[in-house]
């Protein structure tokens, strides 16, 4: 039986460790950089969605209390409010519908 040099092994582990580091960097941190390309567009989104929502809850609620003048006054002053408060609910709740279907969900897929 011949005998393994020192040499040898030494190269054979950093042939290993090269092969490991490649195979980690081509099935872990790839998918990774798209998953991250993807959420950064995501969080863009959701930042002008928020910002788009609240200039709109903003616009109902200033509209509503300057130009209808002295009629929601008084004891109807909170109906801007329950109006600004409604068109929340309303866009949450499309908000909500819009997730439960998702365009990459198929009938049949596990949750």
């Amino acid at each position: 039986m011949a005998r393994v040099r020192p040499a040898e092994i030494t190269e054979e582990l950093n042939d290993v460790w090269r092969l490991v580091v490649g195979y980690t960097k081509q099935e872990a941190v790839a998918p990774l950089r798209g998953v991250g390309a993807f959420m950064r567009w995501g969080v863009v989104g959701m930042v002008f969605f928020a910002l788009g929502t609240g200039f709109g809850v903003m616009a109902i609620l200033r509209a509503l209390e300057t130009q209808t003048g002295s009629a929601l006054s008084g004891y109807w002053s909170w109906v801007p409010y329950v109006a600004a408060t409604a068109w929340v609910v309303i866009v949450g709740v499309l908000a909500a519908r819009s997730l439960a279907h998702t365009p990459w969900k198929q009938k049949g897929d596990a949750q």
